[in-house]
């Protein structure tokens, strides 16, 4: 088995993430770092292990640091994780075990587990909004990948890439098209990693304002198809279609904060409450999973969160199309 690894400014949790890929119970393995042109001390770090180690020449992105990684791997299953993610002793042997029982299936997807790494709200909540979305009841198949954990067959390679254009969800639209192209994938909830990320109010913010930014350079510049066929197809869950939503009843939030706080309206009361009430329904799922495995102050923040986050991703988008449109914006 090959393990690639892409990373990029990695320090921080580079040696941690190795340490538990090489206490895997499983011992035949390589594992392949892809340095995406780091400015701090990822390489002299994994150095110390005994690592194939390659690196970018300039800061291509994710997508071309996981198909220089495929090249360079000598065995037929191919495991991808990031460089924040802290594998299980026993993961190597169940991926091993799990195709070997399983020839029909192209790509083994695994999940993070309900343990976030850090305590702070944004850590913990931003950790279960990717846990959540890998919590599907038993094993299923699905259309779409993310290579924070997954295991694929490197036949799959023959025909398909990373599309390196793709700054984000390069992953996922990879999925699609695997899917497409008759690929079966099969999620396995049970199988979960640990992830070492730590967000504050900045970083928080950033990231969801540049993920807005990005999806819309691909939507409207590279008119990648694969954007909003992920929304559409009918095996995504409806409350990530929903997403789409949240900057609309944010928007929808302000007007009504505007008027209700010099009139004290009752109307305006009821509007306000019945958007909370419709941000709850339209992913209780999600809420209910929260109430399930998350700590008290985490359930209550995802009520305010749900509508920063539609602030934010609506100021994302709106900047987006802007420089899009005045400022020929693109990612790299």
């Amino acid at each position: 088995m090959s393990v690639v690894i892409p990373a990029f400014n990695a320090s921080a949790h580079i040696e941690e993430c190795l340490d538990h890929v090489f206490a895997s119970k499983f011992k035949e393995f390589q594992v392949i770092l892809v340095d995406d042109h780091s400015t701090d001390d990822t390489v002299a770090k994994a150095a110390r292990y005994p690592c194939l180690i390659l690196k970018n020449e300039i800061n291509y992105g994710a997508a071309h640091s996981r198909n220089l990684g495929i090249e360079a791997a000598s065995a037929d299953l191919i495991l991808f994780i990031d460089s924040d993610v802290l594998i299980p002793p026993d993961l190597l042997d169940r991926v091993l075990d799990f195709f070997n029982h399983h020839p029909d299936v192209s790509i083994l997807q695994g999940c993070y587990n309900h343990k976030p790494y850090y305590q702070n709200l944004l850590s913990q909540y931003k950790h279960f909004v990717f846990s959540f979305r890998g919590s599907l009841p038993g094993g299923v198949y699905i259309n779409y990948v993310h290579t924070a954990c997954a295991a694929m067959r490197k036949s799959v390679f023959k025909k398909l890439r990373f599309n390196e254009d793709l700054k984000r969800r390069e992953d996922i639209e990879f999925g699609l098209r695997c899917s497409e192209h008759g690929c079966r994938i099969y999620a396995d909830p049970s199988l979960t990693v640990g992830h070492k990320k730590r967000y504050d109010f900045f970083s928080y913010s950033n990231y969801q304002i540049r993920a807005a930014k990005d999806l819309v350079w691909q939507q409207f510049v590279l008119r990648n198809k694969n954007f909003m066929q992920e929304f559409n197809a009918g095996k995504q869950p409806f409350y990530k279609k929903a997403w789409l939503l949240r900057p609309a009843l944010c928007f929808l939030l302000l007007v009504d904060l505007m008027f209700l706080v010099p009139t004290k309206s009752f109307s305006l009361l009821v509007i306000l409450i019945s958007l909370f009430i419709l941000s709850f329904l339209l992913e209780y799922r999600f809420r209910f999973y929260l109430f399930r495995v998350a700590p008290l102050f985490v359930s209550l923040g995802a009520w305010p969160l749900y509508f920063y986050d539609g602030f934010l991703l609506g100021v994302g988008g709106t900047a987006g199309i802007l420089k899009v449109l005045f400022f020929n914006y693109s990612p790299r």
